[in-house]
C-alpha cells in the first residue's frame, strides 16, 4: 500500500470541524502478535516505548466510508540496577477503524478528512490497543502493561496520517484474515503459544 499523499501531523482543531460528518461503524484487528526477545531478562525496572504510528486512511466517497489503518508497536524493556537497558518483549497490534460518512450540505475537504482520520482513528483505536497490550503481556508471563489514557491533543505527537488510493475491490484490511473487535471486551480469540507468540483462533 503506497500512500498518495505525504504524512501530516493531525490537528484536533481541524478535525473538530467535521466531527458531525462521520460516525464510527467498525473496528477490526488486522494483526495481533507478541513475542519475548529475551528469555532470561535481568532484574530491574520495567519500561516501554510506543512507536509513532504511521497511520493510513482511505476515503471512499462513493460508498460514504472512511477507513483508518493504525499499526501499533510496543517494545518492552528492562533496565538493570547496574547496566544498560535491555529489550524484553515486542507487541504488535494493527487496527482498521471504519467510519460512515453522513450527507451534509457542505462536504469536508480532503485536509479536514485527513486530520479527522488521524485524530479520531487514534482516539477510537487506542482503547483496543490498551486492552490487547494488557492481555498479551499477561500471556507472556510479564507484569501486565497498562498504557496511559490518550487525549486528542496528543495526536500530533503520537501519529502521522497519509492517504491511500481507494482499492477497486474491498477495503484496506481485505488482504489479510481479520477478526472483528467486540465492543471493548477482552479479546478472547488471541492466545500466546509456548514460544511467546500469539495466534488468532477462529
Amino acid at each position: 500500500m503506497k500512500p498518495i499523499s505525504p504524512p501530516v501531523r493531525p490537528d484536533a482543531h481541524i478535525a473538530s470541524r467535521v466531527i458531525d460528518h462521520f460516525q464510527i461503524a467498525d473496528v477490526r484487528f488486522a494483526e495481533v502478535s507478541a513475542r519475548l526477545v529475551n528469555d532470561a531478562p535481568p532484574d530491574g525496572s520495567l519500561g516501554y516505548e510506543a512507536n509513532k504510528v504511521e497511520a493510513l486512511y482511505v476515503h471512499e466517497s462513493k460508498n460514504h466510508r472512511l477507513h483508518v489503518v493504525l499499526p501499533f508497536v510496543i517494545v518492552l524493556g528492562v533496565t538493570p540496577t547496574n547496566g544498560p537497558k535491555q529489550p524484553l518483549a515486542e507487541v504488535r497490534v494493527s487496527l482498521v477503524v471504519t467510519y460512515i460518512q453522513h450527507a451534509r450540505e457542505s462536504a469536508p475537504t480532503e485536509e479536514e478528512i485527513a486530520h479527522y482520520a488521524g485524530v479520531s482513528g487514534l482516539m477510537h483505536g487506542w482503547p483496543y490497543l490498551r486492552a490487547e497490550t494488557q492481555s498479551l503481556t499477561t500471556k507472556l508471563g510479564l507484569v501486565p502493561l497498562v498504557l496511559p489514557v490518550m487525549i486528542s491533543g496528543q495526536a500530533a505527537e503520537r501519529v502521522t496520517i497519509s492517504r491511500l488510493k481507494p482499492a477497486s475491490r474491498g477495503t484496506p484490511q481485505s488482504a489479510e484474515k481479520k477478526r472483528r473487535a467486540p465492543p471493548m471486551a477482552s479479546q478472547r480469540g488471541t492466545r500466546a503459544t509456548k514460544t511467546g507468540r500469539t495466534r488468532t483462533e477462529s
